[in-house]
């Protein structure tokens, strides 16, 4: 189980809760998405949240609890299990369910954990809040290449030492620096273990020992002789196969910050004359009717909301002008909006240098652009009388596409979310997912009920969102 946090009896929550859990992984079973581990998890903190909220409540009011009650527990939990998993949160940022109303949230941080050539060890590798880290340009950290490897410090003299990873394949040595002349210093290896380069006599020597990376040479057997005016760097390739190697690591750690659940409230009126009428001659629960459509209600806002957030805080912009080109069909023109969509998903490539967009959310513009291009290029959900943000297909098999109504009709976001729970540049973070007041009946004979969830949220990495906007200039 990949779940980040420390929660108390786990086992024993998933056991209680297991029937609940049974029937969404039932549901799951005819999806792409499988039920995972940490989802169960999420969902078994929610429901224990939810009842403990609930028996403190009805502790408050012990003598309507039982009509007033009753009906919402019956679907209460039914509902938190399929509203929860549903979520289009889930598919583009990372959801951490929270245990108490003041928890933590948690990000992967990567550290190099070897020096090997310009990389020093304890170097930020991956940052949660950025990607790779500001200059990050390493390719060759878990390859058999070293380059830029500190061999020296400048000045004059004899230079000895070992190279850091062994064993050295032969041919590969070349160390170069700068003399204080100006002039290029470079030595390189033979094959044979000599180091070979502008010596200005016979009796100069210039070693490697491929075994234990062992070299020797002196400035002063150089033509250029003098003394270096920048440090001694060496890049070579060792043997991966040989054992045992010298292998570089990478050291992973999570990262931590404190985050607050805040609330969103409704409230319910209904005359108790209808509420009757509708019992008696339809068999419908006003109590169940009503906690389904807020809840639905409650659903659409949240994710808006994130939705919302998630297009103000994007730190990469993308703007496309839909006016056709003399000379070019609609059709045509229309195409080249996918050609903008992966330019924008490269550029979150280019500036976290780590990952390539691949959701979008589309304001009515951008939706009726993808539905006009059609199959094969954009392959509709086929989802039946949708409501609210709802995912609307796939676009060339590797961009989800969800319809945003919350959206301007010219606005976009491309989006990056990752397989891992911890693996995205959002988190939010349910606390309650629905919880209820009781019903209060006054001599007006109206009754009066409160809805609210509670969650916290916080943007981590903005790189990781592009903010369209469609013209028509």
């Amino acid at each position: 189980m990949d779940y980040p946090m420390n929660i108390p009896n786990s086992e024993k929550l998933l056991e209680k809760w297991s029937r609940k859990l049974d029937v969404v992984a039932e549901e799951f079973s005819g999806r792409s998405k499988p039920f995972s581990d940490d989802l169960k998890m999420k969902l078994a903190v929610l429901l224990e949240n939810t009842q403990q909220a609930m028996n403190r409540t009805s502790r408050l009011y012990e003598t309507t609890q039982a009509s007033a009650v009753g009906p919402y527990k019956r679907y209460a939990f039914d509902i938190i299990t399929a509203v929860m998993a549903s979520l289009i949160a889930e598919e583009i940022v990372s959801v951490q369910a929270l245990p108490q109303k003041i928890g933590q949230i948690f990000f992967l941080r990567y550290h190099y954990g070897s020096t090997k050539g310009g990389v020093t060890a304890g170097d930020r590798m991956i940052d949660p809040h950025s990607g790779m880290v500001a200059g990050y340009d390493n390719i060759n950290y878990s390859s058999e290449v070293i380059a830029d490897e500190v061999a020296g410090e400048s000045g004059s003299g004899t230079y000895t030492g070992n190279l850091a990873y062994i064993p050295v394949q032969p041919g590969t040595v070349r160390f170069h620096s700068v003399f204080s002349s100006g002039a290029t210093f470079e030595l390189t290896d033979d094959g044979d273990g000599n180091l070979e380069g502008d010596i200005s006599t016979a009796s100069a020597t210039a070693t490697i020992n491929y075994d234990t990376g062992e070299f020797f040479f002196n400035i002063a057997g150089f033509s250029a002789a003098a003394s270096l005016a920048a440090d001694l760097l060496v890049d070579y390739e060792f043997d991966l196969e040989y054992a045992p190697s010298t292998i570089p690591k990478v050291d992973v750690s999570v990262a931590e910050t404190i985050i607050t659940a805040r609330p969103r409230k409704l409230r319910a009126l209904y005359a108790f004359d209808a509420s009757y009428d509708l019992q008696v001659s339809q068999g419908i629960d006003i109590d169940a009717a009503l906690l389904e459509a807020v809840v639905a209600e409650i659903r659409h806002e949240i994710d808006g909301e994130i939705m919302n957030d998630l297009l103000a805080q994007a730190n990469i912009s993308s703007v496309w002008n839909m006016k056709v080109p003399v000379g070019v069909s609609q059709r045509d023109h229309r195409l080249a909006f996918i050609d903008e969509v992966s330019s924008a998903a490269n550029e979150i490539f280019q500036r976290t240098r780590r990952a390539v967009g691949n959701f979008i959310v589309c304001g009515k513009t951008a939706a009726d652009i993808l539905e006009s291009i059609g199959e094969p290029r954009f392959k509709a959900s086929g989802t039946e009388n949708p409501t609210g943000p709802h995912f609307a297909g796939t676009l060339d098999g590797r961009f989800k596409v969800y319809k945003n109504p919350f959206y301007g009709a010219q606005s976009y976001l491309i989006g990056y979310k990752g397989n891992m729970l911890l693996d995205a540049g959002y988190v939010y973070a349910p606390y309650l997912p629905i919880f209820h007041t009781q019903v209060i009946m006054l001599d007006d004979f109206i009754g009066r009920r409160g809805f609210a969830t509670s969650y916290g949220k916080r943007m981590v990495n903005t790189n990781l969102y592009v903010k369209g906007r469609i013209t028509n200039v």
